[in-house]
């Protein structure tokens, strides 16, 4: 019998077939501390800080296990009007000006040079955009991980949380363990 491998739970449930993997998932589920008033509390303030409800910034930190220090954008996140020059919308501009103490970082569109899309982002939106990507769809995950890694300068990728908007993009947060992804309107709304 081959040796299992990482994450396999070593025979700790040597028959565990469906019921016996409910039990132990709602047995785990319930051994989870629930926040003290004070974090709960401190949490909603954060969220505030960062413009998204307490439900979305509680699932990103659940999953990444760290506070958030930085918005990853695509193109569809931002809400760009994409044609000879970037338009951004007033709101969505008004919105990001408020967010605060959290890194702005985003994903250049296909066959744009980054460094290009980063300056004319920073000059229509008059925001402190500090980074752009290329955006790594059709890649394997480690040239995903070894594109995007760089764009974050320090913070780890799971205080990095993706803003966008298609089911692709759920990829780009698997390969490179992001915090999560929100949908645009869970930051601008509707």
């Amino acid at each position: 019998m081959p040796i299992p491998g990482p994450g396999h739970n070593s025979n700790a449930f040597p028959e565990a077939g469906f019921a016996t993997r409910t039990v132990a998932w709602r047995q785990a589920k319930a051994s989870q501390k629930t926040p003290s008033p004070q974090v709960v509390k401190m949490m909603l303030a954060r969220a505030k800080e960062l413009g998204i409800s307490y439900a979305d910034y509680a699932s990103l930190v659940r999953t990444g296990g760290r506070d958030i220090g930085a918005f990853l954008f695509t193109p569809e996140g931002l809400r760009l009007k994409l044609g000879r020059r970037l338009e951004m919308p007033e709101p969505v501009r008004a919105k990001l000006s408020q967010v605060q103490a959290c890194r702005l970082l985003a994903l250049a569109p296909d066959a744009e040079r980054p460094e290009d899309y980063l300056e004319e982002l920073r000059e229509v939106s008059g925001l402190p955009f500090t980074h752009a990507a290329p955006t790594p769809l059709g890649d394997g995950w480690s040239r995903i991980r070894a594109a995007l890694h760089p764009t974050f300068s320090g913070l780890p990728p799971q205080a990095v949380a993706l803003i966008g908007a298609k089911e692709r993009d759920f990829r780009l947060v698997a390969a490179a363990s992001l915090a999560g992804m929100v949908g645009p309107e869970a930051l601008f709304g509707a």
